[in-house]
């Protein structure tokens, strides 16, 4: 491989929401003092290229673990960066500071339909988690055994059933409830080009997701977090489908403030600022 290994720097994003103006990122560097970068590899599919993703600790306040969960084997996660559902464990990985590669697959980077590839995941989907000889796909599963393999104790995702079962039914949430009326809109709008969009088709769906959306308004505005005082796994899942929510353009939806208030604490997030924040594509 070529290239210099770099000594990465964090960047902590505050995030705030204009709806006028969709997100708006007042970025700052800061050295991530007391953690020294741990360097893994992203492949893409032109070739192989070492750049520093997500290898750092989070230490932000609500991060108490206090603790580095390394794996005892490499972990490579495939699923290219622009994936929800990739940004979701790359998010989750950030929070319990394990090292990792990342390889670009799916969309323009394709391989997912490959005999390789589709011996990992018959779904043809991603990501997909390899841990030795272990294999693991569906993003909400892999972020529970993150947790558990090499997180143990982390508040992220408590032990205890009852609050464990709570966070974990928003995880199906997002699945039941919010990706398919995020799907519609998202696609409507980032996936779609502008001369072949149907904005009349699209606004139907947004009106129909701000129903959903409502929901979880409703909720923070008594609570910090999703599940409570506590950041968990929770808010990873549903505030990298919220990004989309608040970030997409071109749709009216009506005003959400808990939500928006929510969201702008998760981008303080280290893990959020460098996975989910990004411009969407």
């Amino acid at each position: 491989m070529t290239g210099a290994m770099q000594s990465r720097i964090a960047r902590h994003a505050e995030f705030r929401y204009h709806p006028e103006g969709g997100f708006v990122a007042r970025m700052e560097r800061s050295e991530m003092r007391g953690h020294r970068p741990r360097i893994a590899r992203s492949l893409s599919s032109g070739g192989a290229s070492r750049r520093p993703v997500g290898s750092i600790q989070a230490t932000t306040p609500d991060n108490t673990a206090g603790r580095r969960f390394m794996p005892d084997t490499k972990l490579t996660i495939w699923g290219r960066a622009n994936s929800v559902n990739v940004q979701k464990v790359l998010w989750c990985c950030t929070e319990l500071g394990l090292a990792y590669e990342r390889i670009d697959a799916g969309m323009q980077y394709g391989k997912t339909r490959e005999a390789e590839y589709l011996a990992m995941n018959p779904n043809a989907r991603i990501p997909t988690l390899v841990e030795g000889d272990f294999v693991l796909w569906e993003s909400n599963s892999i972020m529970r055994y993150l947790c558990l393999a090499h997180g143990r104790g982390t508040p992220i995702y408590p032990e205890a059933p009852k609050q464990r079962a709570s966070v974990e039914r928003w995880l199906d949430w997002t699945l039941s409830t919010v990706q398919p009326v995020d799907r519609p809109v998202f696609w409507g709008i980032v996936r779609t080009a502008p001369a072949e969009r149907d904005m009349i088709q699209v606004q139907r769906d947004a009106d129909a997701a701000a129903e959903v959306w409502a929901i979880a308004d409703r909720l923070l505005a008594t609570r910090r977090f999703i599940e409570g005082e506590a950041f968990t796994l929770a808010d990873i899942a549903v505030g990298s489908y919220a990004r989309r929510w608040l970030g997409v353009e071109g749709i009216s939806r009506p005003a959400q403030p808990h939500l928006t208030r929510w969201l702008a604490e998760l981008g303080k997030r280290p893990g959020f600022a460098q996975f989910v924040a990004p411009p969407m594509s």
